[in-house]
């Protein structure tokens, strides 16, 4: 009996000393660049940079940190968005996105975007390199024309652990343009290969303790 309790204190120990971070939403803090220059900040945008689409303002309405493409001709813009900000210029963890709707016109909002991901090291050069993983997402629409768009999760099938987030908008519901209003990353632990040996250890010692008794 004294062993077995040996044995549940030592491998909870074990488990223990693996890192805990909460999970948080996090945001490019204003660090976007779009790499076809078809973003349209002189209307809809009312003058905001292309740097609203990930600065952690959600937005209240139509003209309220938003963007459009300038026409159908540039239906699909290419955002590259730079979470180093989040980890010191690291990786950060991620395994889900939040993303807001454009808020002028349902028409215009975007139907369908994709992701892929590239680690610090790798540079913005680097997308789909190590990390394969390309999620494509179909948010909803706002519920009326200049209403205030809603928050969406679209969770990973994946913990992805990068520097930069590619956007890609790939089609809006049939509008002239394509837009949309914020997006934020559900920021998670990136295990470290010595914190997951311990937490094996500790699992397969509190194993051997049940089979003990």
């Amino acid at each position: 009996m004294v062993k077995n309790v040996k044995f549940l204190l030592v491998g909870a120990l074990l488990v223990g000393l693996s890192p805990q971070v909460h999970a948080a939403l996090i945001n490019a803090g204003g660090n976007v660049t779009e790499t076809t220059s078809t973003f349209d900040t002189g209307l809809t945008g009312l003058g905001f940079s292309i740097a609203a689409v990930s600065d952690g303002v959600i937005p209240g309405g139509a003209g309220s940190n938003e963007f459009a493409t300038v026409s159908s001709t540039h239906a699909q813009p290419v955002l590259v968005i730079d979470l180093g900000g989040n980890a010191s210029g690291g990786n950060v963890g991620m395994n889900s996105a939040a993303f807001w709707n454009y808020a002028y016109r349902q028409a215009d909002g975007t139907a369908t975007f994709s992701l892929k991901f590239a680690t610090a090291a790798e540079g913005t050069g680097g997308f789909g390199t190590s990390i394969t993983y390309n999620p494509t997402f179909n948010p909803a629409a706002i519920a009326y024309d200049y209403a205030a768009p809603t928050q969406q999760n679209f969770a990973f099938s994946q913990t992805v652990a990068a520097r930069y987030v590619e956007l890609t908008l790939l089609t809006s519901y049939t509008g002239a343009r394509t837009g949309m209003s914020e997006i934020q990353f559900n920021q998670v632990p990136i295990p470290e290969p010595a914190s997951l040996g311990l937490a094996g250890i500790g699992t397969m010692t509190m194993l051997m303790a049940r089979r003990r008794r």
